[in-house]
């Protein structure tokens, strides 16, 4: 009998363009258990966002998280991460 592994387990983020009715979808991240090297993720993150602004609703603890990974990676990222509330009208945060 082969051990059993265990199950894949997917993390689904749905970022939207704020909090208020008017607000819609505008990404999916998707993460996975399933062994990518550190290098091929934040390698792929360049890829989509060099030279772009990336913002989430969780920038405090997103930053450090995305600073961990490029230095794991042992390379620069080549995008600037900040705060949503500080790209999207106040209409577009209020809940």
């Amino acid at each position: 009998m082969s051990p059993s592994r265990p199950p894949i387990i997917m993390d689904i983020d749905i970022e939207a363009s704020g909090f208020g009715s008017g607000s819609s979808p505008v990404g999916i991240g998707v993460v996975r258990n399933d062994g990518c090297l550190v290098v091929d993720v934040a390698g792929r993150l360049n890829e989509l966002q060099r030279g772009r602004l990336g913002c989430g609703d969780g920038w405090v603890l997103g930053r450090p998280w995305l600073a961990r990974l490029y230095a794991a990676a042992s390379i620069r990222g080549d995008f600037t991460f900040s705060m949503q509330e500080m790209m999207l009208p106040e209409s577009q945060t209020a809940a």
